[in-house]
C-alpha cells in the first residue's frame, strides 16, 4: 500500500485524509506519505512529518489541547512529553486499518483524553 517515493495508495485513507485536512498554504493538499528517510525504525514506521496539513474537522469530541498540525498525529512519530494531549489519532490513521482488512467501527470516539495517568 506504499509506492516506492513514500506515497501511501490505500484508498479508505486517502479518501478520509483528503476531509480531514488542508494544505497549509490553501493550495493544493500534499499526497498522504509514509516517512522515506531515516534509519530502520524511521523509514516506513510512521507519517511523513513534514506534510504541511493543518486539520479541518475536530478530533475525537472536540476536547481541548488538541493541536491541528498534522506533525502531533500520533502515528507521525512526535509525541510532545511537556503537552502529551497535543498528540492525536487522526481518522486518516484509523482508516489505514480499513484498507488492511480490519472494520472501524465509526461511530466510536477513539481519542484519549485522560492524561492523568491515574496520578489525580
Amino acid at each position: 500500500l506504499v509506492a516506492s517515493d513514500g506515497t501511501y495508495l490505500g484508498v479508505a485513507a486517502n479518501e478520509v485524509y483528503a476531509s480531514e485536512f488542508e494544505a497549509d498554504d490553501g493550495g493544493p493538499l500534499p499526497a498522504l506519505a509514509v516517512e522515506n528517510d531515516g534509519g530502520s525504525g524511521t523509514a516506513g514506521g510512521h507519517w511523513e512529518t513534514d506534510l504541511l496539513v493543518n486539520e479541518v474537522t475536530t478530533p475525537g469530541d472536540g476536547a481541548t489541547g488538541y493541536t491541528d498540525d498534522f506533525a502531533y498525529e500520533l502515528m507521525t512519530g512526535w509525541i510532545d512529553l511537556n503537552n502529551p494531549q497535543a498528540a492525536y489519532l487522526s481518522d486518516t490513521s484509523l482508516a489505514v486499518l480499513e484498507d488492511l482488512g480490519y472494520s472501524v467501527d465509526w461511530n466510536v470516539d477513539y481519542q484519549y483524553d485522560d492524561y492523568s495517568f491515574g496520578l489525580a
